[in-house]
């Protein structure tokens, strides 16, 4: 097993599903041949080795500034239009993602959550040790114990397929922390696919059962993000330049609505109106 990952995990090619051979600098498929290679410790599972996204104006801004993940975070948190509650990424990743288990972080994007999980993203941000696609990872089938997919699913063109994808790779009675937009404007990294329902997240995902939900951010930011999508809209005079900078611009005006999701997010109807849910749920 190549030395810069955890020898217990069970690649397998994502191509064709054979088992893979681990080189010094590669993996190697058993089956077609396909060649992945590894460079500073981070294995390039992308099928033709470039697919690179396509990014618009807002998406380049927010990528650069994603450099420097603590600050940008940081910034995005306070200032943002989402008032986060519940159980964060991290929370459950202290929780969940124990030394003994394999972990990864599906779209995990630069942002580390705890020492020990495996990041893995179509985009190779730094941090990220395994650069594949969402929907074709290069995990074997039972292999994987904990899967966080944070904020991801709405961006794949297929969810089906994600929402396979994970339940083939989880162990029986493995856990997976799920997030995702409700009542939240159209944003693109790279696009924007869908919207899910507490019933469609439970046929979506039929091969496990729902151990916990809640408000991962509440009516309030809903309302926050749609004043700032407003704003935006009517002042910019159909310029979409002119709208994502005014969108960043209205954060700084609007962000205070969002502290009322700190009274609400209990509610039980808060679902209803929610900007985000989560779920942590366990395959059957």
């Amino acid at each position: 097993m190549h030395q810069d990952f955890n020898p217990h995990i069970r690649w397998q090619c994502p191509r064709c599903g054979a088992a893979v051979h681990a080189a010094s600098e590669s993996f190697t498929c058993i089956g077609c041949g396909t060649i992945y290679p590894v460079k500073h410790g981070v294995a390039d599972f992308r099928l033709n080795g470039k697919d690179e996204v396509t990014e618009s104006f807002d998406i380049r801004i927010r990528n650069f500034f994603k450099r420097w993940p603590r600050a940008y975070y940081f910034i995005a948190t306070i200032f943002g239009p989402l008032m986060f509650t519940g159980i964060s990424p991290k929370k459950f990743a202290t929780r969940y993602c124990t030394p003994d288990l394999l972990s990864v972080n599906i779209g995990s994007g630069p942002r580390p959550l705890v020492a020990g999980i495996l990041n893995l993203d179509i985009v190779p941000y730094k941090g990220v040790s395994v650069i594949a696609d969402t929907v074709r990872t290069p995990f074997a089938t039972n292999s994987v114990d904990v899967v966080v997919c944070n904020e991801v699913i709405e961006h794949v063109e297929r969810p089906e397929e994600l929402a396979r994808e994970i339940a083939r790779i989880v162990t029986p009675g493995g856990s997976v922390y799920l997030t995702m937009p409700f009542l939240y404007p159209f944003h693109a990294s790279p696009s924007d696919f869908s919207r899910w329902t507490e019933p469609g997240v439970a046929l979506l995902f039929s091969d496990f059962t729902v151990r916990e939900k809640g408000v991962r951010a509440g009516p309030f930011s809903a309302l926050t993000v749609l004043c700032c999508y407003l704003f935006a809209t009517v002042f910019s005079f159909n310029s979409k330049q002119l709208f994502w900078i005014l969108m960043n611009v209205s954060l700084f005006i609007f962000f205070p609505i969002k502290i009322f999701d700190l009274i609400v997010f209990r509610f039980s109807t808060a679902p209803y109106a929610a900007a985000l849910t989560y779920y942590v749920l366990q395959k059957k």
